[in-house]
């Protein structure tokens, strides 16, 4: 036999009906949608902002030029690098050289300005990669300088700070990126 309910259940029922109805009404508004997608936009956008904020920024890019000095029959022979941010030059040689014992190869950079006589970046060596730290004379040369060249010169370097033998290799400085 069927059993009536309580008369507090049917109240009870109906107020339950209503909230989830409620519940629902509120899921399916379109102003709720509107309101959580602006508040989830706007932390979306402080955690961005908060991301860059925290990145170091990126260093300056520095400077530096590169040479390939080559023979007179245009076979590469030194590759030299100016390192702007150590003022100094890196001096490689590409393949093996037959340097006769009693002179010595001395680096020049050669400015663009005609007339100004080259600038002596020291003497090198033929049988490995060297680094040669520049003067500030020598280092503004360098980051104005149209070519490089090597001579031939007596042992120890040019006794006149200037090329006294013979031009053995030479280059176009040209500007590179680190």
């Amino acid at each position: 036999p069927g059993i009536p309910p309580p008369e507090t259940l049917w109240p009870k029922i109906e107020r339950d009906i209503e909230r989830g109805t409620a519940v629902r009404v509120i899921w399916q508004s379109a102003a709720f949608w509107r309101g959580f997608s602006a508040v989830a936009a706007a932390v979306a956008a402080s955690l961005l902002v908060l991301l860059i904020q925290s990145q170091p920024p990126a260093p300056p890019a520095i400077p530096s030029s590169v040479a390939v000095l080559s023979d007179p029959d245009s076979k590469p022979s030194f590759l030299v690098r100016a390192d702007y941010k150590t003022h100094a030059v890196t001096v490689e040689p590409l393949r093996e050289h037959h340097k006769p014992e009693t002179v010595d190869y001395e680096l020049w950079a050669v400015p663009k300005t005609k007339g100004t006589p080259p600038v002596s970046l020291g003497v090198i060596t033929v049988e490995k990669k060297q680094s040669i730290a520049l003067t500030e004379k020598q280092f503004e040369t360098v980051k104005h300088a149209i070519a490089m060249a090597v001579s031939l010169e007596p042992l120890g370097g040019s006794p006149t700070g200037a090329p006294t033998g013979e031009v053995r290799f030479q280059g176009t400085v040209v500007a590179a990126r680190d």
